[in-house]
């Protein structure tokens, strides 16, 4: 047997990311939010929030108001995050900033959550969803390079029963 091309072990997870189509996109996306703590603490408020203000970030983060807006507005840029405003009614009526995660970019948010935090019916749904589109976008690129459709079913095969070969 040849040696792999990726030399995996036992105690690794199965993250599988999803990524735009565009390479300067794929690029721009991983940097901003891989290469910025700011962004990934923000992006952490999201885990077990489907929405957060604004104001709660800035209250929240141990960064400038500037700072923190700044990388809103790219996060809102690379398409990782949308924003609203909502009228919050009391003495005074005020209109609020919020953010919600793009439904095509949640994975990055079940990338950095904590899996003990994840029900396991939120993990149940979530292997489905990324299994059904993982096998499609396999598929699709098997056929694109002219590996036969019966050699990616042998190797999931294999991956079910537990066995190693090729």
């Amino acid at each position: 047997m040849e040696q792999p091309l990726l030399s995996i072990t036992d105690d690794v997870l199965p993250y599988v990311i999803f990524l735009p189509s565009d390479r300067d996109t794929q690029m721009k996306m991983l940097s901003a939010v891989f290469g910025s703590e700011v962004n990934l603490k923000i992006l952490t408020q999201f885990c077990g929030s489907d929405r957060v203000y604004q104001k709660a970030l800035i209250d929240e983060l141990p960064y400038s108001n500037k700072t923190i807006i700044n990388h809103l507005k790219e996060l809102v840029s690379l398409e990782v995050l949308k924003e609203g405003m909502e009228k919050q009614e009391g003495e005074k009526n005020v209109w609020v900033k919020y953010f919600e995660v793009e439904p095509s970019r949640r994975w990055l948010i079940f990338l950095i959550y904590d899996p003990e935090t994840i029900s396991p019916e939120t993990m149940q749904e979530l292997i489905v969803e990324v299994v059904r589109y993982y096998v499609k976008r396999i598929m699709e690129l098997a056929a694109e390079f002219g590996i036969d459709e019966q050699v990616i079913r042998n190797l999931f095969e294999d991956g079910i029963h537990g066995q190693e070969g090729g």
